[in-house]
């Protein structure tokens, strides 16, 4: 465990429970509590204390509501899991069972929606009706009155037709507001794509309140950390949209397991050390980041050490020997929305969907038992002359930073026959351009073989990633993102990530009989 984890720690011990005058906060948490942003999102790893924040958030704006806002919601996975973790009257951790809340509500098990809550505030008798987040049946009655405020447990795993009909009655009435929690999910959920991607988090806009009212700046990471903000992660924040497209009153605070302060350093050592580094559980449920799944065979080997910087690759054994260039065409484009610098804008042509021509150049050590992913490259234009003509000058950039490189092969998905034969026909600085092989019977080439042998590769620690904006935002995205069916097939995805793999899948497959590993090495 690194010795940023372990940080010495102004508040460990005892936590509130009985009495929300006893929380502990952080620097991160004493912040969210002072926010009053329209939308705030709590998500990250398991046991930070997010939900108890939330909670004792969303009550506060319950009990000082004005008097004619009166109804509200409470949303989960099922009725029974929503009263077991808040309102049950055996729920000690709960902030509905603290005071000053505690004995101030009453819990109604049958009533519109599934059941719900009546507070007795000080502005009158507040109604918060408990609701599963699935259930269209059920969460479609209580969406007939005007909602003023919101809590969604484990939002990421809500329906998303749910989601976006809550965030469109807040956002149109006047004093309503939403407090979402969650731990890591899946990146293309409305909960990320519509919510926390539009977010701001405290490095973009940092607040102060003066004089009653909030001040914003910009702070450098390290006045960030001098204040004790744990930064959020970077496998986080390059997914959030330019700042000029978020909402500015969306705040988003991704909460580690130092967020939460009753963790003594060896609680915390303990924690890390439950799961093994970069497997799924690690991901999802230690470091709290979207996008790791159960069936995913790459994701655990896509950590921080799969990554080489330019400068370390002869040190490390990693310039490469030789270098093939694996194209998979496609008709599709991105917009500006999804890729920076698109001369293509939202809402024209772009588009996620799969058939993007994309190349992957792929180093090889000069005994084929290393390889390194250099560059991962969408030319992103509608035209095949036009992609190969970016394609052509890529390539030429490649041989230009590694001269001494064999160029040996270009291998091209043969069934995009006009982009293979226009390459054919111009790429002069790769000794051949082939057709990429998907298939045979005597080496027992297959996708499922061929998935086997990028995981040894990795487990060996000899499969690498260069280090570049591109490769983290597209290959590493692919990698994570790759789901395996029972027969050891990746599933398409319909998505620019399967366009990916599949050149990845024709780089090993095209190179197989140098890979495959005959001597038990």
């Amino acid at each position: 465990m690194s010795a940023k984890r372990v940080e010495a720690r102004a508040g460990s011990g005892i936590g509130a429970l009985g009495n929300v005058n006893q929380i502990l906060y952080t620097p991160k948490s004493r912040k969210i509590i002072e926010d009053d942003a329209k939308v705030i999102t709590l998500f990250g790893s398991t046991g930070n204390g997010k939900t108890m924040l939330a909670t004792y958030k969303f009550l506060s704006r319950v009990w000082h509501s004005p008097k004619s806002h009166k109804f509200f919601v409470l949303a989960g996975r099922d009725i029974s899991t929503l009263e077991r973790r808040f309102v049950s009257k055996n729920a000690n951790h709960s902030v509905f069972n603290w005071k000053p809340f505690k004995g101030k509500w009453r819990h109604y098990t049958q009533g519109v929606g599934g059941g719900r809550v009546e507070c007795y505030t000080r502005t009158g008798t507040k109604v918060i009706y408990l609701t599963p987040f699935g259930n269209i049946s059920t969460y479609s009655r209580v969406l007939g009155d005007t909602i003023y405020g919101v809590l969604i447990d484990e939002a990421v795993e809500s329906d998303e037709t749910f989601l976006q009909e809550i965030i469109t009655r807040v956002e149109r009435t006047k004093g309503s507001f939403l407090i979402q929690t969650s731990n890591g999910g899946d990146p293309k959920h409305f909960f990320y794509t519509g919510l926390v991607d539009k977010s701001y988090t405290l490095e973009s806009r940092y607040f102060e309140w003066v004089n009653g009212k909030k001040v914003y700046s910009v702070l450098s990471e390290d006045e960030l950390r001098a204040k004790g903000i744990r930064l959020t992660p970077y496998e986080e924040l390059k997914y959030f949209e330019p700042l000029e497209r978020r909402k500015k009153d969306y705040m988003a605070y991704h909460m580690g397991l130092e967020d939460n302060p009753v963790y003594g350093a060896e609680q915390l050592e303990n924690l890390y050390n439950t799961f093994p580094y970069g497997s799924y559980m690690y991901f999802s449920r230690i470091l709290g980041v979207r996008g790791f799944t159960e069936d995913s065979p790459f994701s655990q080997y896509m950590t921080k050490d799969i990554y080489v910087k330019r400068e370390d690759l002869r040190a490390s054994g990693l310039y490469p020997f030789e270098i093939t260039w694996t194209v998979d065409g496609g008709g599709h484009v991105f917009s500006n929305k999804e890729m920076v610098g698109s001369i293509y804008r939202e809402g024209e042509r772009g588009t996620e969907k799969g058939g993007h021509t994309v190349m992957l150049t792929v180093g090889f050590s000069r005994d084929y038992r290393r390889v390194v992913v250099l560059d991962t490259y969408f030319p992103n234009r509608l035209l095949d002359q036009e992609n190969v003509n970016l394609i052509n000058h890529r390539v030429n950039e490649h041989i230009a930073q590694f001269p001494s490189a064999k160029r040996e092969s270009m291998y091209v998905d043969a069934a995009a026959s006009n982009l293979y034969s226009s390459l054919v026909a111009t790429q002069y600085n790769v000794r051949a351009v082939k057709p990429a092989v998907k298939w045979d019977k005597f080496l027992d080439i297959s996708e499922k073989n061929t998935v086997a042998l990028v995981q040894q590769f990795m487990l060996r620690g000899d499969f690498k990633v260069l280090d570049t904006p591109e490769n983290r935002r597209w290959f590493e995205g692919s990698m994570v993102g790759a789901k395996q069916d029972i027969t050891g097939k990746i599933l398409d995805n319909l998505s620019w990530e399967s366009d990916v793999w599949d050149t990845l899948k024709y780089t090993f497959m095209s190179m197989y009989r140098l890979l495959i590993d005959r001597d038990g090495r």
